[in-house]
């Protein structure tokens, strides 16, 4: 069973953004948030986002957030093995390049951030 799931709802969004600390890595900027509750599981939850402005097709668009969701897989006992048991981490990644990075570029800069 994956420990990585989807972040979602607005106000928790937007809590994290408030909250939340923010790290830059090309290509990705990284809001983070860590949670200590007593009724959280250890778990990643992580929101993708790639803008418009940037990749102008869906196709590719899609593409780059399974790229980063799959780079995210791969590392997620990295990620999720420094956790206790009760606390989480919220992240939300937005791409920033102006054009598509391989996945290699993607993982390269995911595990700058875990390392």
């Amino acid at each position: 069973m994956s420990l990585i799931t989807r972040l979602k709802g607005r106000n928790h969004i937007q809590y994290v953004f408030k909250e939340g600390q923010v790290t830059f890595v090309y290509p990705l900027k990284i809001v983070w948030l860590l949670r200590t509750e007593t009724s959280c599981r250890p778990e990643l939850a992580l929101s993708v986002w790639v803008p418009k402005r940037n990749i102008r097709k869906a196709v590719d668009r899609n593409k780059i957030k399974r790229r980063i969701r799959a780079a995210f897989n791969k590392h997620e006992v990295a990620l999720t093995g420094g956790l206790g048991s009760e606390s989480a981490y919220d992240c939300i990644c937005i791409y920033v390049a102006q054009s598509m990075e391989d996945f290699k570029g993607i993982e390269a800069a995911i595990r700058k951030k875990i390392f």
